[in-house]
């Protein structure tokens, strides 16, 4: 239902004053410096916990630093297609065709609001769904008083169901930033000819548009992501990925390698067969005895392991005990028994004087 002609009107009467007022005027160049500044301090902060070994933190950083990086490349190519010749014609749309386009919003949308306070003109979308994931509305906001150009609009999720992890409220959309894709030129020239319905009707059907090639977040991953090891679904911040294989995994089910300090799953670590602590296999070493696998601080000289260095020398001192026995054996003497009067006379003890003179004892 369309509101009263007045406040149609106004609005139709201030958005053409808006596009008066660039008609004569250049494009302004402003450079994405937020977004710049944005994908410093992610960078400078992913470094950070490199060099901390905080790997969550690490494996969250990333997906910053990337969609900063996407964001600031959108910001670029906007900039790009202003600076282009003829890109942008300038012309000022008529009263009439302004105001007959604010009459086609309100008959297409039944959610539209004016703030001519704020300068915005806004309406509202039916529940979006994407691939059986329902996203819920989203608010098109344009300030006009930022019209001609395509930053002068920003989408707004009004029942967010947000991604697992990032947050993400639409797989095209950053910071309330649509990522237009093949939509960029027409949007760009609705809102050049001031075709403020048309311009509307073309956001909206990018957003009810998936590309997997260029979206913020997948819809694969949008419930979370899947553990390899126990099957549960966890959020980006919540994963990690083996070393090895790359696998997914949670915090419950990854293993942590007692030697490079790196993660790995289940099926890419091993237990020393002597210490029993777990490592990665690039870090354990192969016993020459069993051939069994064996970690750095536990192989013995000659590449063995404790066990087999252990049996080693048990086998050389029990082969020395049986040389030994075994000499002995064959030079042992046995002495006969002393008789009664052998016995009677050693029984007398010699005395010793103290000028070292020596009497033996005489039998009376």
């Amino acid at each position: 239902m369309s509101p009263p002609n007045r406040l149609l009107i106004r609005t139709a009467v201030a958005i053409q004053a808006r596009y008066d007022a660039h008609a004569n005027r250049s494009s302004p160049v402003a450079l994405p410096e937020p977004m710049w500044q944005e994908c410093v301090r992610a960078a400078l902060l992913l470094e950070y916990a490199r060099r901390r070994r905080w790997l969550f933190a690490t494996e969250e950083l990333r997906f910053r630093v990337r969609n900063a990086c996407r964001a600031l490349a959108h910001e670029c190519g906007q900039l790009d297609e202003l600076l282009k010749p003829h890109t942008l014609p300038q012309r000022v749309p008529s009263l009439r065709d302004l105001y007959d386009d604010l009459i086609a919003l309100h008959d297409e949308y039944e959610a539209v609001r004016i703030d001519r306070k704020a300068e915005v003109l806004a309406i509202r979308t039916d529940p979006i769904v994407l691939e059986g994931i329902d996203l819920g509305p989203f608010e098109i906001r344009m300030r006009w008083s930022t019209l001609p150009y395509p930053p002068c609009y920003s989408i707004d999720a009004l029942q967010p169901r947000r991604s697992a992890g990032e947050g993400y409220t639409h797989p095209h959309v950053l910071s309330e930033r649509l990522c237009e894709g093949d939509g960029r030129l027409s949007i760009q020239h609705a809102l050049a000819d001031g075709r403020l319905s048309d311009f509307f009707g073309i956001v909206a059907r990018v957003l009810e548009t998936y590309n997997s090639g260029s979206a913020y977040c997948s819809l694969e991953d949008w419930e979370g992501r899947e553990c390899s090891g126990c099957g549960d679904s966890i959020s980006h911040d919540e994963s990690c990925s083996c070393s090895r294989c790359e696998t997914v995994l949670c915090s419950d089910c990854w293993e942590r390698c007692n030697c490079c300090d790196e993660l790995f799953c289940s099926g890419c670590v091993t237990p020393c067969n002597s210490c029993e602590d777990v490592f990665c296999r690039g870090c354990l070493n192969t016993c020459s005895g069993c051939e069994g696998e064996i970690c750095a601080k536990c192989r013995q000289p000659h590449r063995r392991c404790r066990n087999c260095t252990e049996d080693e020398h048990s086998q050389e001192v029990e082969t020395l005990v049986d040389a030994t026995g075994s000499s002995n054996s064959g030079s042992t003497t046995t002495r006969p028994a002393p008789s009664a009067q052998e016995a009677g006379t050693s029984s007398r003890a010699a005395a010793v004087h103290a000028d070292g003179m020596v009497q033996a004892a005489v039998d009376a």
